[in-house]
């Protein structure tokens, strides 16, 4: 905690703050003492564990990236305020720019409904959130970003953006997300911050031409490769390429379309598109039950309509299917 409340009801910057004064939290008002030592930067701490809302377990790095960021976007002329209390929502967000862009760091794992219900808190508020991790995979050259369930979960789907603190370059990068492939693999690319703009930064329009894509036969031969390993009659991509006499050149050729909407589905593209190959075959429009088949991502800021994207991607992929030809169905 880099701020206290002093003896005269004063906010004070540890940075000032005097070891024979006395401090309490902002939050729950117990007694914090100050901390400035050789290795650590100038903070204060509570005697007693209290909270998580007030005892966040702040590493060192976390501390310096904070203030990083924050030079940066001070020296380009923003209003910073650094661990600023929010008594509407209770809660101190590490950054807030302009007093309206409000920085979470996380570094460390939490739990998603911890990471929803935060963001939620920040926006009730009036504030952008803009969350920041590190240590995330990418190629440069195939811009193939990987993301675990939990990484995933700190991209703004409404604008198809996240951000990463690179640690070796002391940089901080937008990944702007153009298509999701299934698995852990992302299609993405990556930009440096400009720190000057931060309207321009946080764009919560999606500003980039969002094609269809399709998995090569490679790809979706891997896939069913996957299905079979699980020796399993009841396997549902099998039981519907067996039921419907499907042949594996043309499950190749055909399916595995990635749509924009796919950001939202865990599933993979051929799963899914089987289920919705079958409701088609047998005449069947049930969007509540298809829903329940899919298996979706959380993302930090709102739950998603999860009936509208599957009404979405039924009504696309059954557009793509006539277009396909009937008759190639069996084989």
């Amino acid at each position: 905690m880099l701020f206290a409340i002093n003896e005269n009801n004063q906010i004070i910057s540890a940075q000032y703050a005097q070891r024979k004064d006395i401090y309490v939290c902002p939050i729950c008002k117990s007694q914090v003492i100050l901390k400035n030592g050789m290795v650590t930067i100038p903070h204060f701490a509570h005697i007693k564990k209290r909270s998580l809302a007030c005892n966040n377990g702040e590493t060192l790095e976390h501390q310096k990236v904070k203030y990083m960021i924050a030079s940066r976007f001070k020296e380009t002329g923003h209003y910073i305020q650094i661990e600023p209390y929010i008594e509407k929502c209770r809660q101190i967000p590490d950054l807030i720019i302009n007093q309206n862009f409000a920085i979470e760091i996380q570094f460390s794992n939490i739990t998603i409904q911890s990471i929803k219900k935060r963001s939620k808190g920040l926006i009730k508020c009036g504030l952008q959130v803009i969350w920041v991790i590190k240590g995330i995979q990418y190629h440069v050259k195939t811009k193939i970003l990987k993301l675990s369930k939990y990484e995933r979960t700190y991209i703004d789907h409404s604008s198809r953006q996240l951000f990463v603190w690179e640690s070796t370059s002391k940089q901080l990068f937008k990944y702007r997300i153009i298509q999701f492939l299934g698995g852990s693999n992302y299609i993405a690319i990556r930009e440096i911050v400009d720190f000057q703009h931060i309207e321009h930064v946080y764009n919560n329009s999606v500003n980039i031409d969002i094609k269809n894509l399709k998995l090569t036969s490679h790809a979706v031969q891997k896939y069913l490769k996957g299905c079979r390993n699980r020796h399993s009659v009841l396997e549902p991509s099998l039981s519907v390429i067996y039921n419907f006499q499907l042949s594996e050149s043309w499950v190749c050729n055909h399916l595995g379309i990635i749509y924009p909407e796919q950001l939202y589905i865990q599933s993979h593209p051929v799963y899914w598109q089987l289920q919705v190959l079958r409701m088609i075959k047998i005449q069947e429009t049930d969007i509540e039950q298809l829903s329940k088949v899919f298996k979706f991502n959380q993302f930090y800021h709102y739950d998603v309509d999860t009936i509208d994207i599957t009404r979405t991607l039924f009504e696309k992929f059954k557009n793509s299917y006539r277009l396909m030809g009937c008759n190639d169905v069996q084989n």
